[in-house]
């Protein structure tokens, strides 16, 4: 199955977000040879999440009869910043409302957060404002000290 325009969109801004702010992504690496950062996607149910994680890990798509997930999952990847092998721990977020609760839980020492929508859908972009409201509250900082790409 080739891969949807939007999963392709989606996977190229997020190579583009890593490779523009190489210099905060290593700033906030381990001292081991490998740096790690953890990142942390948040949206709707059913906004693509899953695909756009799956895409970036695998090079392909899920199929359009994929269940929601149910809680959350990861897979890790490598990624290459400015030179440097960054294995990034790409956590997959569960959007139902009844999951909200367990969001600070996997934001627990995340280096970013992908907060995603579905072009289609007016709903999911208007809630991308709860979500960085949720977000920002979860992590206790001012709304005015955070960088958005």
């Amino acid at each position: 199955m080739a891969p949807t325009w939007k999963a392709l969109y989606a996977a190229e801004r997020v190579k583009s977000a890593v490779r523009d702010h190489a210099d905060q992504v290593v700033s906030l690496s381990s001292s081991s040879p490998t740096s790690k950062a953890k990142v942390v996607s948040l949206g709707n149910s059913g906004v693509g999440k899953t695909s756009i994680i799956y895409h970036q890990r695998y090079g392909n798509d899920l199929n359009s009869a994929h269940n929601a997930t149910i809680g959350a999952s990861f897979v890790t990847c490598e990624a290459d910043v400015g030179g440097e092998s960054i294995q990034l721990q790409i956590w997959d977020t569960a959007g139902q409302e009844r999951f909200r609760c367990m969001v600070p839980m996997y934001m627990r020492n995340a280096a970013a957060a992908l907060i995603v929508y579905d072009i289609t859908s007016r709903k999911s972009f208007n809630d991308v404002e709860k979500w960085i409201k949720g977000l920002l509250i979860t992590i206790d900082i001012k709304q005015d000290s955070v960088s958005y790409f």
